[in-house]
């Protein structure tokens, strides 16, 4: 009897390995082929070109703008740690990568492969600290002043000062996404989009600071509405300089 137990239990064992292996290979998806080299200087290129078909395309890009895009965060909620020494040469360098996926891929699925990229190549070590912070909800004010976007017609954003300096913006085909991340971008916070908008939209608006959107927004009829929550800070412990494809 003793001799049954013990082989269940080891059979048990196993199997829970199995699983527990299988659960992580799962979680951490790869790339199928992947090349990392120095970015170029001399390129005016800069950013994630293309994130989509299965392909990740980013030109000439810091480890820093390649962790915001992975971990889909915001540029305020990513810092370095005071005890990384190598953080003053690795955030001043620049990369390129080519990396390729099944062609199905989502984008989510991508940013979870560039987790696993960065994390082998760059032995990227992250710490993640919540804190307590005011999150903004985007919402519905009265009756919304915009236009859902005609068909055909190109999406584009543009601002200019009058004569006495108030700024005039102009938006097409805009989504309420977009909106509330130039807003979380502006107040440095998380801007939840609350409004239930699903469209482009075209809309017009006036604002004394081009670098706060949020006063101007009953022109348009949505609002801020703010309450707290947790919010993830990620610190970087340490990176190294990529290894070789």
């Amino acid at each position: 009897m003793n001799k049954i137990r013990c082989a269940l239990t080891v059979a048990l064992a196993i199997v829970a390995a199995a699983f527990e292996a299988s659960a992580q290979s799962a979680a951490k998806p790869v790339f199928e082929v992947a090349a990392v080299k120095p970015g170029n200087p001399a390129s005016r290129i800069s950013g994630i070109v293309d994130a989509q078909g299965g392909q990740l395309i980013a030109e000439n890009v810091s480890l820093h703008d390649l962790i915001v895009w992975a971990y889909d965060l915001k540029r305020f909620q990513l810092s370095n740690s005071s005890t990384w020494e190598g953080s003053k040469s690795m955030n001043s360098a620049r990369f390129s990568i080519a990396a390729k996926a099944e062609e199905s891929a989502s984008k989510a699925q991508m940013r979870l492969m560039l987790r696993s990229l960065l994390t082998e190549r760059f032995k990227l070590a992250l710490r993640v600290d919540m804190k307590e912070q005011t999150i903004y909800q985007l919402m519905v004010n009265g009756t919304p002043k915009m236009k859902a976007t005609p068909a055909g017609k190109t999406g584009g954003f543009s601002g200019k000062p009058d004569a006495i300096g108030v700024f005039r913006f102009a938006a097409s085909r805009m989504t309420m996404a977009v909106l509330a991340g130039f807003l979380s971008s502006q107040l440095e916070a998380i801007v939840e989009d609350r409004t239930g908008l699903t469209e482009g939209y075209d809309f017009e608006f006036e604002a004394p600071d081009a670098g706060n959107f949020a006063p101007a927004l009953p022109q348009i009829g949505l609002k801020l509405e703010p309450r707290k929550g947790p919010v993830p800070f990620y610190v970087v412990e340490g990176a190294e300089p990529p290894s070789e494809n």
